[in-house]
């Protein structure tokens, strides 16, 4: 999800981000109380193994859908409306997508524009950066949920 970061002092110390892919109905449906993962490194020399209780990921969704505003009980979301939900978060994966391939000056530039377009009504400026463009083209085709959304997500970037 982020790029690895290290600091050393007297120790040196290794932060990895990743990203857990279970959707809120895979979790509803998870038959256990634990969720288990394998990490391997590539060389398959080291192996760490853990598990996150599933209440962990339960709490997590309730917290988004509060915060995003959408539905807490996938079950009861019928076929026609999990097709709309999926096209309607297309726009946040893809800004997510093209801000990882950013760099500092592009996302800060995007960030600026994107809060004072709330709206998404303003023209992006003109720009050689292919992922400031398409972060513009994103946060455009978004709806006014899915732009709360990313704004929201902006904050918790810095």
């Amino acid at each position: 999800m982020r790029v690895t970061s290290e600091s050393c002092t007297e120790h040196c110390v290794t932060t990895q981000y990743v990203a857990f892919p279970l959707s809120p109905e895979t979790v509803a449906n998870w038959p256990e109380s634990n969720v288990r993962f394998i990490f391997n490194s590539s060389g398959g020399g080291n192996r760490v193994q853990f598990s996150i209780p599933k209440a962990y990921f339960t709490a997590a969704n309730q917290e988004a859908a509060r915060v995003v505003g959408k539905r807490t009980h996938p079950s009861v979301v019928a076929s026609g409306a999990e097709t709309s939900e999926k096209v309607a978060q297309q726009p946040e994966a893809m800004i997510d997508y093209w801000y990882q391939k950013a760099n500092e000056s592009d996302r800060n530039a995007f960030a600026d524009w994107a809060f004072a377009n709330r709206d998404g009504s303003g023209t992006l400026p003109t720009t050689q950066s292919q992922p400031l463009q398409m972060m513009g083209y994103w946060y455009q085709q978004a709806t006014p949920t899915s732009r709360k959304a990313i704004l929201t997500w902006l904050l918790n970037q810095s």
